[in-house]
């Protein structure tokens, strides 16, 4: 591996709770920590640059462009009712003046590393966003909405319309994932119509093959019965062949909260049954509220989560599994720059409870080992700017 390596660390700023003085420091592994328990770690030293969002900005995520420019979308505000903002992170690593896609009925819970927004690029420059409504935007009037929107290469955008239809019990983070032929895939769990408990919730799908402009019927993925763990985010994006797959945790008798990885076919329906490509096994009593990552490494597709806290790795096509030999990991993150060097970052002890027993299934809350108890941490996201 060549030992330079550039990237570019999106870091959302808040200077009363995270002094510039706290967010790096080196180590003969290049590893950054931010107040949160961020870490990044390169097989040799390297370079990385720090962007700071602006002053009350939270849970970003990016996109990268072909041209090397990166499309960025965050939380700023209240963490309980938060604007959603999108700007353009440039190849000489300014960014732009954001725009604010949300209106005052449609802003954001930022509330947890579970949910925040979702970003993919799509045909003709269009930027689809993703992201949970604050607490009262449901149909019923008392849980999220799920609001989606897109933004034209003319920084024109559509009003934030809710994707949950019939469907409820947003909580976990949703998925979006786009391709240059106009396909749009929306994907969340919750619960069917009349349903309630961790038992009965469910993968659903809406696909637009039209750009964003209209979408199908939400559809359950056929045969995932499994239930699945309420409060962890899942993850969705397509292959280069635009199959989609989507990894998330189940809650199988409540206390069976193993990861599912599954492929399905590029035009898929509610009639399409998944290939099931990976599952593992985490016996637990308890929601341990992690994310994961499904992400474009070269021309495949890498899987990224946990295990009992422990980083879970399925890269090289999704055949090949590495597993980290440390503890109290969580929110995996990998990237990869031009030169094809793979950059992962991880929290450390940034998670809502500990894990005791990984059978047992007892919890208790925890603080981070930057002293910061977990209350509504960021996540940050990461990107290979062109001149890598």
């Amino acid at each position: 591996m060549d030992q330079s390596f550039a990237a570019r660390l999106i870091i959302p700023m808040r200077t009363s709770r995270h002094p510039a003085s706290t967010l790096l420091h080196l180590s003969c592994l290049l590893t950054l920590a931010i107040a949160l328990g961020l870490t990044l770690e390169l097989a040799k030293a390297g370079e990385v640059s720090v962007v700071r969002l602006p002053e009350g900005s939270m849970q970003p995520r990016t996109a990268s462009a072909k041209d090397g420019t990166a499309q960025v979308v965050f939380l700023q505000g209240d963490p309980k009712s938060s604007q959603v903002r999108l700007a353009t992170l440039g190849n000489d690593g300014t960014l732009s003046a954001p725009l604010t896609i949300s209106a005052p009925a449609s802003t954001a819970v930022g509330m947890g590393t579970v949910r925040g927004p979702s970003i993919a690029l799509g045909r003709d420059g269009t930027r689809h966003l993703l992201w949970h409504g604050k607490a009262g935007t449901a149909t019923d009037g008392k849980g999220s909405a799920l609001f989606y929107a897109h933004v034209d290469a003319a920084n024109k955008a559509t009003s934030p319309a809710d994707m949950l239809s019939a469907t409820s019990g947003l909580d976990g983070g949703a998925a979006i994932a786009a391709d240059d032929k106009g396909n749009v895939w929306l994907v969340w769990h919750g619960l069917p119509q009349g349903k309630v408990g961790e038992a009965e919730r469910r993968v659903f799908v809406r696909r637009s093959t039209d750009n964003g402009k209209t979408f199908s019927e939400p559809w359950p993925i056929k045969g995932e019965d499994f239930g699945i763990c309420a409060c962890c985010g899942l993850a969705a994006n397509l292959s280069a062949t635009d199959e989609l797959h989507v990894l998330y945790r189940t809650a199988e008798e409540t206390k069976h909260r193993g990861m599912r990885l599954l492929r399905l076919p590029a035009n898929a329906t509610d009639q399409s049954i998944p290939v099931l490509l990976k599952k593992d096994q985490w016996d637990l009593a308890a929601c341990p509220m992690t994310t994961a990552q499904l992400a474009p490494i070269g021309d495949t597709l890498s899987a990224s989560w946990v295990n009992e806290f422990k980083r879970q790795l399925l890269a090289k096509g999704l055949d090949s599994l590495s597993i980290s030999g440390k503890a109290m990991e969580n929110h995996p993150r990998l990237t990869q720059n031009a030169k094809g060097e793979t950059l992962e970052l991880w929290t450390e002890g940034s998670m809502w409870a500990e894990v005791a027993s990984s059978s047992g299934g007892s919890l208790r809350p925890m603080a981070n080992h930057s002293g910061l108890r977990c209350a509504s941490p960021c996540l940050s996201g990461v990107t290979g700017p062109a001149r890598c």
